[in-house]
């Protein structure tokens, strides 16, 4: 009886189970492969990990060991951070010192104590990452840097053929598992989890034997950026967004009994009850050409804001109810709320159309044809949606997406708004703008299943 080759798949996020295990994505390699599965100790989903067959334990980084993997990636965003706009961005958002409280003295108390820490980042950062220090840095720094032990044990206990890495290209688990395939002589595959992975968050400073991405738009960030060889990157679309395809010509009984627009907020802070309040006050000023329109608030289930909307100060909106109670009971983000993905085919498909701050549901909602309306107004803070369009490498060809109305203003938004609810659903054609998205997400005849069982044979 032949021996099926060995596969280890770590999990490192919540987010990770949501897309790639509940998905069913690994069942083709299941198949032809034994698959092995390790997590990282801070996944709260554990009972979806008891589930797998052959889940083996638990590796658990200490608070030194991610520090030291932190400042490695640090130095390297500083050191070259003329690569990337997305780079230049992260830092100067990382070195605000302003932290605005409702108390005046709790301001220059916060304010205060945040630029010590902004000192020592940007002091750490510009020493180690100079010309003449940084190659010291790597050398008796980087190189230097073991990896985690409890890591190390479990690949050396399962001895795979393959670690098959489900990754965000900036975690010490990442740089750790690529130190161990080297130092092992097992092959390693990186599957990038989302759009912005690989322009905005640093260097991979150690690389994997092959590297699947989201589409071309992620392949050449990866060439160009993170300084891959071409054949080493693969288009290979994200598992997450398999069921759209699926599902999008379906027929999909609507969640609500009246006509919506579809509002998504972000994970990055933003004034999204601004927003809400220009919309809602156009659906009250255009009654008589707009009957019985709400929107449909969907906060993000991951948002960093903490500010609540009072929807008595409303008469259109509601909350999306599968977010609902994560929005009001929570005050930090909470990884454990998985929302369900298959909810978001009928949500989609029956909005009329959406608005929102820059997300990757931009791309959910392209893949539905859907016209978006992208609010990226200024705000007093520099994290904003504004700068986020204007630095964020990712969403610099977003106006090659003929379904997308960028909107940095209230005139502008209000004239989407107008043009949208007179001429209702897209008008382009839907091949047109497929092939628009596939610059940004790939998708082919195969299912994803079959184009990762493709991608790990290449090594095998």
């Amino acid at each position: 009886m032949k021996i099926k080759k060995k596969i280890l798949f770590p999990i490192n996020s919540d987010l990770y189970i949501r897309n790639y295990i509940k998905t069913d994505v690994l069942s083709e390699l299941e198949k032809k492969f034994d698959f092995f599965f390790i997590a990282n100790i801070n996944v709260k989903n554990i009972n979806e990990l008891k589930k797998l067959k052959n889940f083996i334990g638990f590796f658990e980084y200490k608070k030194k060991e991610e520090v030291r993997h932190q400042r490695i990636l640090n130095t390297l965003m500083w050191r070259y951070r003329k690569i990337s706009t997305s780079f230049f961005y992260r830092l100067k958002w990382f070195s605000q010192i302003l932290i605005k409280k409702e108390k005046k003295i709790d301001t220059l108390r916060y304010s205060f104590l945040n630029f010590l820490k902004v000192m020592k980042f940007r002091i750490y950062i510009q020493f180690f990452g100079s010309y003449f220090i940084f190659p010291l840095f790597k050398k008796f720094y980087m190189t230097k840097t073991k990896p985690n032990s409890t890591l190390n044990n479990f690949v050396k206990k399962i001895s795979p053929d393959i670690i098959l890495v489900p990754s965000q290209a900036q975690c010490s688990m990442d740089n750790d598992l690529i130190k161990i395939c080297n130092q092992l002589n097992i092959k390693s595959i990186f599957l990038i989890d989302n759009w912005d992975n690989l322009s905005d968050k640093s260097l991979m400073w150690n690389k994997p034997d092959l590297i699947g991405v989201w589409g071309e738009q992620s392949r050449q960030h990866a060439i160009k950026i993170q300084k891959f060889q071409e054949e080493k990157v693969i288009n290979i679309g994200t598992p997450r967004f398999e069921n759209y395809f699926k599902e999008r010509n379906n027929y999909h009984k609507s969640f609500f009994d009246f006509d919506y627009i579809l509002f998504l907020g972000t994970a990055l802070e933003f004034d999204e009850i601004k927003i809400l309040k220009i919309i809602d006050n156009f659906i009250i000023k255009n009654e008589s050409k707009i009957l019985k329109t709400k929107i449909i608030y969907r906060p993000h289930p991951w948002r960093m804001g903490t500010d609540k909307i009072e929807l008595s100060e409303f008469k259109n909106i509601i909350i999306d109810p599968q977010v609902e109670k994560n929005y009001f009971e929570t005050q930090t983000v909470n990884t454990k709320f998985q929302p369900e993905i298959g909810y978001y085919n009928s949500l989609l498909k029956n909005s009329k159309f959406v608005v929102g701050g820059l997300t990757s549901m931009i791309i959910e909602s392209t893949i539905f044809y859907k016209n978006y309306i992208v609010s990226a107004f200024p705000e007093s803070q520099f994290n904003n949606q504004y700068n986020s369009l204007k630095y964020m490498l990712h969403f610099k060809e977003l106006n090659s997406l003929s379904n997308i109305m960028l909107t940095t203003n209230v005139k502008e938004l209000e004239s989407s708004l107008s043009k949208l609810f007179n001429e209702g659903s897209i008008k382009h054609q839907n091949k047109t703008i497929d092939d628009q998205r596939r610059f940004f997400l790939f998708d082919d005849d195969r299912k994803y299943s079959t184009r990762l069982l493709d991608l790990v044979n290449k090594l095998i």
